[in-house]
């Protein structure tokens, strides 16, 4: 048997000896006493091993490892891998933004629509404004003035300027009052 040979019998009994991680995809088989971030793998084809295919590598327990060039450069646990589906498919379901020149055009409309109500209130606000300051004008003149006396003080004002023929006058009805009750 040729030194090639023996080799690579010596190897083939090597490559025996290693550990091994079921997947839906491959068995990783491995050399080192635990499964750890940067360990080689490896996969067995037509009878030789060779270094794992880039990808992830989801294994029978649920841990997915991620292999790259050979080399286990991630293992992420079940719940891990469910977290990350969880944000994509929450990435996918966002919807987009519309970003083409109809899109912007109609939010330029809504702004200068929006502009326009402001504007609108604004004036509303100044109207009311003015309003406010003619009535307290107005109340301030009403304030001003002097008080409105009772009626019973008119009256007086009234009968002290009474001619002397009125006074006759009234005397003379309360007389005629006077008499009709009795």
């Amino acid at each position: 048997m040729s030194k090639f040979s023996k080799l690579k019998v010596e190897l083939k009994k090597l490559l025996a000896q290693l550990g091994e991680i079921r997947t839906a995809d491959a068995v990783l088989n491995y050399a080192e006493d635990d499964v750890t971030v940067g360990i080689a793998v490896y996969v067995e084809s037509d009878g030789e091993f060779i270094p794992a295919a880039d990808g992830e590598y989801v294994a029978d327990d649920g841990r997915t490892y991620v292999v790259a060039d050979g080399i286990i450069t991630d293992i992420k646990t079940k719940e891990e891998v469910e977290e990350v589906e969880e944000v994509e498919e929450a990435l996918e379901e966002t919807p987009e933004v519309e970003s083409t020149p109809d899109a912007i055009e109609e939010i330029r409309k809504e702004i200068n629509e929006l502009y326009n109500i402001v504007d609108q209130l604004v004036k509303k606000v100044a109207a009311v404004e003015s309003a406010g300051v003619e009535t307290n004008a107005q109340l301030q003149k009403v304030c001003e003035m002097s008080a409105i006396e009772s009626a019973e003080v008119e009256i007086d004002k009234k009968e002290a300027n009474l001619t002397t023929k009125d006074r006759n006058f009234n005397a003379m009805l309360e007389g005629i009052k006077e008499a009709s009750r009795k």
